[in-house]
């Protein structure tokens, strides 16, 4: 079955194959403007923002059912006075009807404005549930709720996601790297130069990079490339799929707070999916510690540090104590 979705600042065709998504052949309606002198091989899937300029909702109703799956009480920190950004309601994924389910989430509510890790074991399911909340992918039961913006369909500005790995085009320079997701999908939208010049400024690149291809920018460069092209739309919400899983400690370490500043910079809401308990304890409001099969949410630790994170929170007690409390509750969950 094929059903027909906006996924990113692309019109494709979903298709349901088994474990993943992909693009029917023929339906990219901006093409040629990405392949810019020769036909080069082209996944916008692997690079492109999630983009939508509508409320994103999605409701599943099947068959399966999950009665017999492991629960937890309800994961709802958000306050009641604080706008629901994401909200996921009994949800369950599995792959094909035949499939064991490998995701089930009875409850989720991501408030506005907060940052929220997601950390478990390898392959216990931390992307999917990212790419569920992205509409990546389609669960097999359940209720998600995304709401960017300010609730208005005509204001909402939509979702934008980093991948785990850079995936720039690579014969494209910096600056048409970023507008990329401007000329794709339905309709182009017109990008300031001032739009990118702030980008640029905004995640520690310069003016003179703004010219160079991929092959000339390190690891580093090419992840705040890609931090930047997400943010171009100027999404609410932004996903972050193991981003700094390829550079080194201390590179990690300076992207992990630029990230924070930019968070609070441009008012977004975050999930970010990650192995690294420091990073999650570093970066986050929440840490939600995802594990059992199926996988279900285990824990929802709140961090209380200061909002402006820097070199010095990481000596604070209570930044000790949180990665002690995370590490406990991935310790248990890997035991279980």
């Amino acid at each position: 079955m094929t059903k027909r979705r906006h996924i990113g600042a692309c019109s494709g065709t979903v298709q349901e194959q088994g474990s993943g998504f992909g693009f029917a052949a023929g339906t990219l309606t901006a093409i040629d403007r990405v392949i810019e002198k020769e036909p080069r091989p082209l996944f916008p899937h692997r690079f492109c923002p999630v983009g939508a300029a509508h409320q994103h909702r999605v409701r599943y109703n099947r068959s399966e059912t999950a009665s017999s799956l492991i629960r937890v009480p309800s994961v709802n920190a958000t306050s009641e006075a604080q706008a629901t950004a994401v909200r996921l309601t009994n949800l369950t994924m599995r792959f094909s009807p035949s499939a064991q389910v490998v995701l089930d989430v009875p409850e989720l509510s991501i408030a506005d404005g907060e940052f929220v890790s997601v950390i478990g074991t390898s392959g216990c399911g931390k992307s999917t549930l990212l790419r569920l909340i992205a509409g990546l992918l389609q669960p097999t039961q359940g209720n998600i709720a995304v709401r960017t913006g300010n609730g208005n369909s005509a204001d909402n500005k939509g979702i934008g996601m980093v991948f785990q790995n850079a995936n720039l085009v690579p014969w494209r320079t910096t600056e048409k790297n970023i507008l990329l997701p401007a000329e794709l999908g339905r309709r182009s939208h017109k990008v300031a130069d001032s739009r990118v010049t702030d980008l640029l400024k905004l995640v520690g690149l310069s003016h003179d990079d703004r010219t160079k291809r991929a092959s000339e920018l390190s690891g580093g460069m090419q992840m705040r490339v890609s931090l930047a092209r997400a943010l171009v739309l100027q999404p609410t919400l932004l996903l972050m799929d193991e981003p700094f899983g390829a550079v080194d400690d201390i590179l990690r370490m300076q992207l992990e707070q630029e990230v924070r500043r930019i968070h609070q910079l441009q008012q977004l809401t975050t999930i970010l999916v990650t192995h690294n308990i420091s990073e999650a304890v570093f970066m986050s409001d929440r840490v939600l510690v995802l594990g059992n099969r199926p996988a279900t949410i285990l824990a929802d630790i709140a961090i209380r540090l200061p909002s402006d994170r820097n070199a010095d929170t990481r000596q604070l007690p209570e930044y000790f104590s949180r990665q002690t409390e995370v590490m406990q509750a991935f310790h248990d969950t890997a035991n279980s």
